[in-house]
């Protein structure tokens, strides 16, 4: 059996999964999925390009010794060579506390991704799927007592019902938060938002609707990214532990303010992967870290 236990964002990380880039591969249903209404506004409001697999694998080599040189074990997802997308591996399920959900996917193009993990999750103790509505992992953060869930293109309120139902039937007094955005085309709440340490996040703040963000306020101290920093993903970092953050080489501005709140940056190069877009929190699937709140 395969231990899950994740109650932060930010704990010592134990365990996680990840999967190599696949090849760039233009299909008849990829195609079918960019004219998606929500796929479109996806791509219409972000920077996206074609990658090399080949660097972001080389990207992802560095990634891992980075892992497991901080105590980290790395798990391997099975490729699926048909998949552009495979290697955000963030999306396709997400633990909260020692439950893995299986999340349910926005479309049915990166459904596919999800049997590349079932090696894992069929050792999981504690598992189950969300069944209405739609959840991406990218949408999805823990914050003390709560779970905060992005509303955008990849995750509606019904599958925050669904995910709310979940928690009670596994007595888990989590509150669900819904987090509501200003605009279109958001990927997921970690490219706007994302939690860095205990009370601490990054922010771009005009991407949240007044009441969100007046909470987000009201909980975080939070960290502006600007809009250059928001074009180029650097908002979305990793924690390896409570006072440990990798970013995205060429974030310098928002690690010096990050290592002033008693976290230290560690930078590394990850500009192939945010061609699609995407970055390092996008690329992990935490499933064990050290509780933090306990």
């Amino acid at each position: 059996m395969i231990n899950v236990s994740v109650d932060s964002e930010f704990g010592v990380l134990k365990k996680v999964i990840l999967c190599r880039a696949n090849p760039f591969r233009i299909t008849w249903e990829e195609i079918k999925t960019v004219l998606q209404p929500s796929v479109f506004h996806q791509i219409a409001s972000n920077k996206t390009g074609y990658f090399n697999y080949k660097i972001i694998r080389a990207e992802q080599d560095y990634f891992i010794e980075i892992l497991k040189s901080n105590g980290v074990e790395v798990l391997l997802a099975d490729n699926i060579n048909t998949l552009s997308a495979q290697h955000y591996t963030r999306d396709i399920g997400f633990a909260i506390d020692d439950l893995f959900v299986i999340a349910k996917m926005g479309t049915n193009l990166r459904t596919k991704e999800q049997p590349s993990i079932y090696k894992y999750t069929a050792q999981f103790k504690n598992k189950i799927a969300i069944t209405r509505g739609s959840i991406e992992g990218g949408d999805v953060m823990l914050h003390k007592k709560r779970v905060l869930v992005g509303l955008g293109e990849a995750s509606n309120m019904e599958g925050v019902n669904n995910l709310k139902e979940i928690l009670q039937t596994q007595n888990n007094s989590r509150e669900v938060v819904p987090i509501h955005f200003s605009h279109r085309g958001v990927i997921h709440l970690d490219t706007k938002f994302n939690i860095v340490g205990d009370g601490i996040a990054i922010i771009t703040p005009k991407s949240f609707e007044k009441s969100s963000l007046r909470w987000l306020e009201n909980n975080f101290d939070l960290i502006e990214a600007t809009e250059k920093e928001t074009k180029e993903i650097v908002i979305n970092t990793f924690s390896v532990a409570p006072n440990k953050l990798i970013m995205k080489r060429g974030s310098e501005r928002l690690g010096k303010i990050i290592n002033d709140k008693g976290i230290t940056p560690i930078f590394i190069k990850y500009s192939e992967v945010t061609k699609l877009p995407g970055s390092l929190r996008c690329t992990t699937c935490p499933i064990e870290r050290e509780n933090f709140y306990i």
